[in-house]
């Protein structure tokens, strides 16, 4: 039976894109464990101390969370940003008369179905052209 991709506005979404899905689910987990710490903490303290402890908490929620943020964007510009200057240079070269070329992607990026259709519409120029 074929390998299903699952669905994202009709659009199949790699299966690596669940990346994304876990760094959401950790930010998520880290403000309830903060949040919990400081409700269980900051009972017994006096106001000044409670006012210094939430805002070391909340300074390093705000760490914690544009770590996580700047991770999730480096993944998903490795996957995307690669494909698409790969794809850029094999259509100048295709427009310059090589159609010979094709675009080759890593397996699992973000856009190797768009280069399948992109290596299709290569191999029609070239029928084309040796017809």
């Amino acid at each position: 039976m074929k390998n299903k991709r699952r669905k994202f506005w009709s659009v199949g979404v790699p299966v690596r894109f669940e990346f994304v899905n876990v760094i959401l689910i950790l930010v998520i987990i880290s403000l309830a464990v903060n949040a919990y710490i400081v409700i269980k903490i900051m009972g017994d303290l006096p106001l000044s101390a409670r006012e210094a402890m939430v805002c070391r908490f909340v300074q390093f929620n705000f760490l914690g969370i544009m770590l996580i943020l700047v991770l999730a964007l480096a993944f998903v510009l490795y996957s995307c940003v690669g494909p698409l200057s790969r794809i850029g240079g094999v259509l100048d070269r295709v427009a310059q008369g090589e159609h010979s070329l094709r675009v080759h992607v890593r397996k699992g990026d973000a856009l190797a179905g768009f280069t399948e259709k992109v290596n299709k519409i290569i191999e029609l120029l070239d029928k084309v052209k040796k017809s």
